[in-house]
């Protein structure tokens, strides 16, 4: 996978270091929007990572901005950004802009080489990557909310570990229950959402309805 990478401070060489080490090409790093957007438009990489707050106090170099820049360049090319914040205001804004291959992870909870090379292929391939914690706060706030009403708690639990980028066979380890139990729970949800059953992205689309319900 060819990944392009932006970040300004002392993570970004580590970061690179972990990603060519784990066999995936850096086809150019950067500290700056400047210098990243032309290594982009150049490299039309897989995946481009992003720190979602660049030089704290200046809105032009905001990873958010950065990110609407990308999607409107390429929507071909997945979005991963990295935060010290755990905040679901940035999150809510970030998957505003598109609806699949986006993620979302805190950089001091990728401790772990396997859960940022998750991420990243579940980001290339279309899907979602939101670290655990921000799902869990944004779970609690559509609960108060009430937009996930219909859902009783089960498939609740479900769909935030949809919207995590688990897959069924996952979803079932981690819940300790029958795969075909999660089958039967992800098609109740699907249905109750209104996800025709014959959308291919239904899944994202479900994932996404639980993380951007009231954002």
């Amino acid at each position: 996978m060819r990944v392009a990478l932006l970040e300004d401070g002392v993570f970004r060489p580590a970061l690179r270091y972990l990603l060519e080490a784990g066999g995936f090409v850096v086809v150019g790093d950067a500290a700056t929007t400047p210098a990243f957007l032309p290594i982009v438009a150049d490299e039309r990489p897989d995946v481009a990572i992003l720190d979602i707050r660049l030089e704290a106090g200046s809105d032009d170099a905001s990873g958010l901005l950065v990110a609407q820049r990308l999607h409107d360049l390429d929507p071909s090319i997945g979005l991963l950004a990295f935060s010290h914040f755990d905040d679901v205001t940035w999150a809510a804004h970030l998957l505003e802009i598109r609806e699949s291959g986006i993620g979302y992870l805190l950089k001091d909870r990728v401790d772990s080489p396997d859960v940022l090379f998750a991420a990243l292929e579940r980001v290339r391939g279309g899907g979602t990557a939101i670290d655990p914690g921000i799902v869990e706060r944004l779970v609690r706030y559509r609960e108060r909310q009430g937009s996930l009403r219909p859902l009783t708690r089960r498939e609740c639990d479900v769909l935030h570990l949809v919207a995590q980028g688990l897959s069924n066979a996952a979803i079932a380890e981690s819940l300790i229950v029958d795969k075909r139990t999660v089958e039967t729970h992800v098609a109740n949800i699907f249905m109750k959402l209104g996800l025709d059953g014959e959308r291919q992205d239904r899944r994202v689309t479900a994932a996404l309805t639980w993380l951007r319900a009231g954002g």
